[in-house]
């Protein structure tokens, strides 16, 4: 449960704080010790705030790369938001069980 809580929140965060440098210094300080602290690797939470972060990347319009692309391809933003949802979904499920696992195991 925690894995999952922590990348929902992660994934959140990386919405509203674009830079994953400040994001770091902001929640990094406290997820770390907290997982530490229940007894979980803190190298899985790390991995949970690079997942989460990555996700989001596929679709903020923060991210250089994809509105630069868009614009190349002339694609309109919200037909790249209908495409991209599918693989989000899909993507956060997957990442959300490989980290409960990760979590179990480490």
């Amino acid at each position: 449960m925690f894995a999952v809580g922590s990348y929902l929140l992660y994934f959140v965060l990386s919405i509203l704080i674009p830079g994953t440098s400040s994001m770091s210094t902001i929640s990094m300080s406290i997820m770390g010790p907290l997982s530490m602290s229940l007894g979980f690797n803190p190298a899985v939470m790390i991995n949970v705030f690079s997942a989460a972060s990555g996700v989001v990347n596929y679709f903020t319009p923060c991210n250089g790369a994809i509105m630069g692309g868009l614009a190349l391809a002339r694609i309109e933003y919200p037909t790249w938001i209908k495409f991209v949802m599918k693989v989000v979904a899909i993507t956060a499920v997957v990442n959300m069980v490989v980290l409960a696992i990760a979590m179990m195991v480490c």
